[in-house]
């Protein structure tokens, strides 16, 4: 008689024990989900587009901070690398030494970064650097669009990293141009990195530009706001600045 009177409740806490060990199951199972995956998954449809400051890495989707070291992705050095380099190289690239004019268009000045993915500075990294003028033209025999050439700007230099990975240029923003079989493109800066262990080329793309949207080697890339660079505060005399940072796998 104990014993039969002892089974049901016996029974219950058996089966009140199974009950609660899968839901604790399912509970870790929705806890890896978040963590390998990043929480629910999104269509790629729904992605943000190039202009967007949040964003987008991988086949996934997955959404990833700013702040998290992903290496910035690298391209092709594109048409208009300059072979023949002008001899004025250093980092102001609104004058050329030896004339009086000033390149056209808005001035702005541009700082930022070389890290590697673990967060420590690339120092002595060298940057070489080339754009269109604001016209949107090259200085480069390649470049058939027409468009005016500025006599004042010559759209290059070769700089290095301080101890700290960082860089500082000045210079104009470039036009957007028509760019064939890939469309117009929007304004973007070349950059060619050379590290310790490692070379990256990129192009910097510039925040709130309509034609970000359609641009098809900025839609291309893998993470189109690690490409983006963002806005800072501007100088004392008014001269634009933005700032982006480059990281570099090994550096």
């Amino acid at each position: 008689m104990i014993f039969l009177s002892r089974w049901p409740l016996t029974y219950t806490y058996a089966r009140g024990w199974r009950q609660g060990q899968a839901a604790v199951k399912r509970l870790a199972l929705v806890s890896l989900a978040f963590c390998c995956y990043g929480g629910p998954r999104r269509s790629c449809n729904d992605r943000p587009q190039a202009s967007d400051a949040s964003s987008w890495h991988g086949r996934g989707c997955r959404r990833v901070s700013r702040d998290s070291r992903h290496p910035t992705p690298n391209e092709l050095l594109g048409p208009f690398y300059p072979v023949r380099k002008p001899t004025d190289r250093d980092a102001d690239l609104t004058h050329i030494a030896g004339r009086q004019g000033q390149a056209t268009g808005q001035v702005l000045e541009l700082s930022g970064r070389v890290l590697s993915t673990s967060g420590e500075p690339v120092p002595d990294a060298r940057i070489e650097v080339w754009q269109a003028n604001a016209a949107g033209r090259y200085r480069h025999p390649s470049d058939t669009t027409g468009l005016p050439l500025d006599p004042n700007f010559e759209g290059f230099c070769q700089i290095a990293t301080d101890r700290t990975g960082g860089f500082k240029i000045l210079t104009v923003k470039p036009g957007g141009y028509p760019g064939g079989r890939r469309g117009f493109r929007t304004p973007h800066i070349h950059f060619d990195i050379t590290g310790r262990v490692e070379r990256l080329v990129a192009q910097m793309y510039f925040p709130g530009e309509p034609t970000n949207a359609t641009d098809q080697l900025l839609l291309a890339n893998i993470d189109p706001p690690s490409v983006i660079a963002h806005e800072l505060p501007p100088r004392a005399d008014g001269v634009l600045r933005f700032g982006w940072d480059v990281v570099m796998r090994l550096g």
